[in-house]
């Protein structure tokens, strides 16, 4: 359908930015954006019932754990450069 084929392109845009920024030298905005891209994507083909599934199957749960961490750790340091520099402005 048209929505699989949308959804094919946006895992595309997915893996297309975890590579670019895994060839920046780990860029976080880039891996940050190819993982929400991916994971996005892969929802929209399969459907959140089946992604859910996929993710939560036991041999893939170490997996599945690095791929949270790492959007985790990524929203974490976006969220903490904000504080930072929020805080420092409201210094001067």
């Amino acid at each position: 359908t048209d929505t699989q084929k949308i959804g094919v392109g946006i895992t595309s845009a997915g893996v297309m930015f975890l590579m670019l920024g895994s060839m920046l030298f780990f860029d976080g905005p880039l891996l940050a954006l190819g993982n929400i891209l991916f994971l996005t994507g892969i929802t929209i083909v399969i459907g959140p019932k089946k992604t859910f599934y996929f993710f939560s199957r036991r041999n893939k749960v170490r997996g599945t754990i690095c791929f949270i961490t790492g959007i985790v750790l990524s929203v974490w340091v976006f969220f903490f450069f904000f504080f930072l520099s929020s805080h420092s402005l409201l210094q001067f």
